[in-house]
C-alpha cells in the first residue's frame, strides 16, 4: 500500500470511498474536495492499493475555534491559522483494520509537525469519537453537523 498526494484527477476515487464510508447526508460534492486539494495539496493524502484508493484524508491548516460545515466554500487557508484541521478521514469498508488510518494520520503528524503546528481539530461523525480518542483527541462539544447529523468536535494538542 502506498501513500501518495491526491491530485485532482483522483477526486471520482474519492468520492467512491466517500460513498462508502459514509451515510448520504454526509457526502460532500465533488467541488469541495477540488478546492481543499487546490488550496493545500500537501494534506490531502491516498492509500492505494494495486491501482485502488483504499483511504485518504484531506486537512489543512485552520483556525482552532472555527468549524468549517459540510461542502464549505473554502476559497484560502487563513494566515492566522493555528491548527491542522482534519477535515475529513476515509476507509473503505473492506480495508478497515489493516493500519491504513495509522499510515494516513503518522503522515499528518509529520506534516503538521514540519509546518510548526502542534494542534488538531475535527468533527468526528458517525459515533468515531472512539477511534479518534485512541489517538488521543478529547471531546470539546457535541453539536449537530450537516443537516441533523450528531457529531462531536475534537481536539489534539501533540508534543514534538
Amino acid at each position: 500500500m502506498n501513500i501518495i498526494r491526491l491530485t485532482l484527477a483522483d477526486i471520482p476515487s474519492v468520492l467512491e470511498v466517500q460513498q462508502d464510508a459514509y451515510r448520504p447526508e454526509l457526502l460532500e460534492i465533488a467541488e469541495t474536495f477540488e478546492k481543499k486539494i487546490r488550496l493545500f495539496p500537501f494534506g490531502c493524502l491516498g492509500c492505494w492499493h494495486e491501482g485502488e484508493l483504499a483511504a485518504y484524508v484531506f486537512s489543512h491548516p485552520w483556525r482552532a475555534d472555527e468549524i468549517l460545515p459540510l461542502d464549505f466554500d473554502l476559497k484560502q487557508v487563513p494566515g492566522e491559522a493555528t491548527c491542522l484541521y482534519i477535515h475529513d478521514l476515509a476507509v473503505l469498508q473492506r480495508f478497515r483494520g489493516r493500519g491504513i488510518a495509522d499510515r494516513l494520520l503518522e503522515n499528518l503528524f509529520s506534516l503538521a509537525d514540519s509546518l510548526g503546528y502542534r494542534d488538531y481539530t475535527l468533527v468526528a461523525v458517525q459515533d468515531s469519537e472512539p477511534f479518534w480518542a485512541k489517538y488521543g483527541f478529547q471531546i470539546k462539544t457535541r453539536l449537530t453537523y450537516g443537516a441533523s447529523t450528531p457529531a462531536s468536535k475534537m481536539t489534539l494538542t501533540r508534543h514534538h
